[in-house]
């Protein structure tokens, strides 16, 4: 399945967005800046007469039963403000959305693959969920706080929205945190240019995301029609290097390597991969594939070791080389008797 997330075409807005497609990264926005004034509006009048039964009959009978619907509902509370908003739209051609999100379709919409944007990057955890538009909220029941699963609880309170919203046809990425959100950079599969955005600012988009397979797209308007169609647009930077062999800093050409695993840490914001490398370099080429590898796959981590290994070496033998990575440094031990 595809998503689609409009983008303005200029200023601050604009370079923000670039700048996370280039990196591989989304922000998950908190509830309270979504310009929705009534999300995760439920209906709460049948849940409180619902309690106050229960209460007046705990008050003969099981204390500890009031004390864990109390523990779950406070639970659900402290919860919520900790989650994070990634929204989508399951079409590209919606006109207002253009007008909206779009900058006036001076704009681009990025087209995801959306079980390649879900796939675990580190520690982080994202539920895709349809939005249900509904003329009145959500009402929520004594039963749906008092079960240990609260996931179909949040999908009524964050997955329903006004009807006057339903031309969106949202999809959303539910995460665990307001924070940016890595993913594979195979993630994007294609973009779609505005019909009033201007070349130069198509052409920058496509250098920002060259050598990745992406296929670029012009939104045009049909002769004697409202409506919007998509034409495909030459890439302009279709013989450039591949993404995942390029070093960002200074285009260079990274040393040959081989990504074999990735695994989060027990520690929150820390995670360890292991690399084959085809031949031994130099200690300044891995520190450059060390930094490059935390940039492009795993942004959102403070903190990533690498393991580097030679194709003879076993996986259980001694590494030939590791490197401590963060956002500001690495740090690289070469065994150089082996």
């Amino acid at each position: 399945m595809k998503g689609y997330k409009y983008r303005s075409g200029s200023g601050e807005s604009f370079e923000l967005a670039l700048k996370s497609i280039e990196q591989n990264y989304f922000w998950s926005a908190s509830v309270h800046t979504l310009n929705d004034p009534f999300e995760t509006l439920v209906g709460k009048e049948h849940f409180i007469n619902q309690f106050k039964a229960f209460t007046k009959l705990m008050r003969s009978k099981d204390k500890e039963a009031e004390k864990s619907v109390h523990e779950a509902l406070q639970g659900l509370i402290d919860r919520r403000d900790k989650i994070g908003i990634f929204s989508l739209s399951k079409t590209f051609r919606n006109e207002l959305l253009w007008a909206h999100y779009g900058d006036s379709h001076f704009g681009f919409c990025i087209e995801y693959d959306i079980p390649t944007l879900l796939e675990p990057c580190g520690y982080q955890k994202k539920y895709r969920m349809d939005v249900n538009y509904a003329k009145h909220p959500s009402s929520i029941k004594l039963t749906d706080v008092s079960k240990l699963d609260q996931n179909q609880l949040f999908l009524k309170i964050f997955g329903t929205k006004s009807k006057v919203w339903s031309y969106e046809k949202e999809v959303r990425l539910v995460c665990d945190g307001v924070n940016e959100q890595s993913y594979d950079y195979k993630a994007i599969t294609g973009i779609y240019f505005g019909v009033r955005m201007p070349e130069q600012v198509k052409e920058s988009i496509m250098y920002k995301m060259r050598g990745r397979g992406i296929d670029f797209f012009q939104m045009v308007n049909p002769d004697g029609k409202y409506d919007l169609v998509a034409s495909q647009h030459d890439d302009l930077f279709k013989d450039a290097t591949p993404y995942i062999d390029r070093d960002l800093k200074n285009d260079s050409i990274l040393p040959s390597h081989n990504i074999r695993d990735y695994d989060k840490s027990r520690y929150p914001d820390v995670g360890k991969t292991n690399v084959v490398i085809e031949q031994k370099v130099s200690k300044e080429d891995l520190i450059n594939l060390a930094e490059q590898i935390k940039l492009k796959y795993h942004f959102s981590v403070k903190k990533l070791f690498i393991g580097f290994h030679t194709p003879e070496m076993d996986f259980n033998d001694v590494l030939w080389a590791n490197a401590t990575v963060t956002n500001e440094s690495a740090d690289v031990s070469i065994n150089d008797w082996l």
